[in-house]
């Protein structure tokens, strides 16, 4: 009888049947095991970005959310305490959870990085918000103080938002975020902006006149950490309205005097003086070696008070007043056209005039900076009088001198300013040190930029957008410089990128 044919399979993996039925069994297992296993659920999203979206939906939603004149939510209510009854004031001030939410936010997170020491010793950002300042909602003053208190802290927030969470947890809408929080922002400073200008005109005494300026210092500030390129006209709005007053020193004398109008004047003469770098024109309230900048010193009741300009600054009340006539200098030999390397016969005295000018502030720098290791200031201070030393000795040289920057000095300058930079960057208190870096980059050598773009990044945790943008001026200073169009004006270049800002 002959054997049942029985298939001969050397191996068994080589069989075309048993792999389509193997490979069609593995796929039914897959699916049966995808149905029985529910997918993860999705990472709840950083808290920080439900934050956002809270603020955003209250920005559509919340009609309370802004005051363009005083809301007289509560005619009753006192303005000398913090209680009244059992109201809380505090929520009738501020009636958004949303607003009180920034308001908590400036005074606990903003306010510190907003002056140089705000870790050291009383923030004075934070004496803006006595209960007769804030938390009158009948007064169209502190209504200003409100609303520029959350754009300032709306500015902060956001770029503290994108700083702190992760780019990839930002997501792809975290742009769209981006731009309705500085709309949020730029609403706020509206708001600020038409109390200002109700308080302005109804200004009864010495409380309205300092909550006016307090708004106008915190618009001030809103706007340069936002590098809002409409900071211009509330700057000199305040400048104007110190000047109708009489200027600093009569506001600053008889019963009107108190340490927070002086603190209100140094801050805004002190952007002023800054401000002249991009304007090129001279500051309102410094550079004629004005008295009341350091008289007023003289009333200081505190260790505080005495070194305010120092604490907010990073630097010396001195240093500030020689900054002052600096800019002064270089914007006068700039409304007159007048080039110290293009002399001409009729130019002469005034040309001889502005090198006298500028040699004898390379001499007061010098002096100055030998003096500094016997001040007895904050190493802080020190370190950031030693920094505008030599920048200041830079721009004299290169811009109002017009030498060369291969100059040994202007060299030996950079190389200084540059090392400081990162000492001050290493103490945390890098804030109120862009010029130096840009003065210092634009005449650098070309091997030396590198440097220059490391203490960008290493000074990113203690700015806000401003240091992006002062960033984006740099490189394109370098574009220039590379075409063989040389170092261009400042606001010529922010003018090109439509990035005309206020830098400190």
């Amino acid at each position: 009888m002959s054997q049942p044919y029985q298939p001969h399979i050397g191996d068994l993996n080589k069989s075309l049947l048993i792999n389509r039925r193997l490979l069609k069994h593995a796929h039914s297992s897959q699916e049966q095991s995808k149905e029985r296993t529910p997918s993860a659920p999705p990472p709840p999203p950083h808290p920080r970005l439900q934050l956002v979206e809270s603020i955003l939906f209250s920005y559509d939603t919340d009609e309370t959310l802004f005051e363009f004149g005083p809301s007289h939510r509560d005619h009753n209510l006192s303005n000398n305490s913090l209680t009244f009854g059992i109201v809380d004031v505090l929520s009738n001030a501020f009636p958004s959870p949303t607003s009180r939410m920034l308001f908590h936010h400036y005074c606990n997170t903003a306010s510190r990085i907003l002056v140089t020491m705000g870790n050291i010793g009383p923030n004075p950002l934070l004496a803006f918000c006595t209960p007769g300042r804030l938390l009158d909602t009948n007064s169209a003053a502190s209504a200003a103080v409100r609303m520029s208190m959350l754009s300032t802290g709306v500015a902060h927030f956001t770029h503290e938002t994108s700083y702190a969470v992760g780019r990839a947890e930002l997501g792809v809408g975290w742009e769209g975020q981006c731009k309705k929080l500085k709309e949020l922002g730029n609403k706020f400073k509206r708001a600020a902006l038409a109390n200002i200008t109700l308080a302005a005109k109804a200004e009864t005494g010495d409380e309205q006149l300092d909550s006016i300026l307090a708004a106008c210092t915190l618009v001030c500030i809103r706007d340069v950490i936002s590098a809002d390129s409409s900071w211009r006209d509330n700057l000199e709005f305040a400048l104007s309205l110190i000047s109708k007053k009489g200027g600093a020193q009569a506001m600053l004398q008889g019963p009107g005097y108190s340490f927070t109008r002086r603190y209100l004047l140094e801050n805004l003469a002190t952007h002023d003086v800054f401000s002249s770098f991009v304007t090129g024109k001279e500051p309102s309230l410094l550079g004629n070696s004005d008295s009341w900048w350091f008289d007023s010193v003289e009333t200081s009741q505190t260790r505080w008070e005495w070194e305010s300009v120092e604490r907010s600054f990073g630097i010396s009340r001195a240093m500030v007043d020689l900054m002052a006539r600096i800019v002064s200098v270089d914007s006068q030999k700039r409304r007159l056209g007048v080039s110290l390397s293009h002399q001409t016969r009729e130019m002469w005295e005034v040309t001889q005039h502005f090198e006298s000018e500028a040699h004898c502030l390379l001499l007061e720098l010098d002096i100055w900076g030998n003096s500094l290791n016997a001040l007895p200031q904050n190493a802080r201070v020190t370190c950031g009088d030693y920094i505008y030393k030599y920048a200041g000795v830079v721009f004299l040289l290169a811009d109002v001198l017009e030498q060369p920057h291969t100059t040994p000095r202007i060299v030996n300058s950079i190389n200084y300013i540059l090392e400081l930079l990162s000492e001050a960057s290493a103490m945390r208190m890098a804030v109120m040190l862009v010029w130096p870096l840009l003065i210092a980059g634009v005449f650098c050598e070309e091997d030396v930029r590198q440097k220059v773009r490391e203490l960008f990044d290493a000074f990113q945790s203690d700015y806000c957008e401003d240091l992006e943008v002062a960033r984006e001026l740099l490189e394109e200073q370098w574009r220039c410089i590379d075409a063989g169009k040389g170092k261009q004006r400042w606001s010529t270049i922010m003018e090109k990128l439509g990035r005309y800002v206020l830098l400190i």
